[in-house]
This record gives structure tokens, sequence and C-alpha cells, in this order.
């Protein structure tokens, strides 16, 4: 009977070792998910940045065939402003 007892402890002990990594690696998860989704929130922050600098560095496009800067600034500022 007292082998048995022993045998119930060690498993009960057992089994709260394997809920609580269990638990660790669900927190790990949310842990991980959260970060996942600041990631995709810069990362689409970014991209729009960066189309919005490509807009505006458009005016200093060169046409390959000249070296004259281009002419085009109202066009290049209206795009910038609106």
């Amino acid at each position: 009977m007292v082998e048995i007892n022993a045998m119930s402890q060690d498993q009960a002990q057992g089994i709260e070792q394997v809920n609580q990594a269990i638990a660790e690696m669900d927190q790990t998860t949310i842990q991980n998910a959260a970060l996942v989704e600041a990631t995709t929130t810069t990362a689409h922050a970014m991209a729009q940045q960066a189309s919005e600098l490509m807009t505006m560095v458009e005016f200093f496009k060169t046409d390959s065939a000249s070296d004259e800067p281009s002419s085009d600034f109202t066009g290049a500022k209206e795009r910038t402003e609106g």
C-alpha cells in the first residue's frame, strides 16, 4: 500500500510538471503572437514610409540621356503635398 501511495505521489508530481511546462509554452506562444503583431504593424508602417520617400525622391531623378536635373518642380511639389 505504501508503494502505491508513493507511486501516486510521483505521478501527481509528474503531471504537475507537465502542466507547468504547458503553461509556460502557452505564455511563450502568447508573447510570440504579440511580437509578430508588432512586427507586422512596424513592417506596414515602414512600407508606407518607403513609398512616401520614393514619391518625394522622384523629384531628383534625372533623365539617363541628360545630366540636367528634372525641371518638373511643380509636379513633385504637388505629389508630396497631396
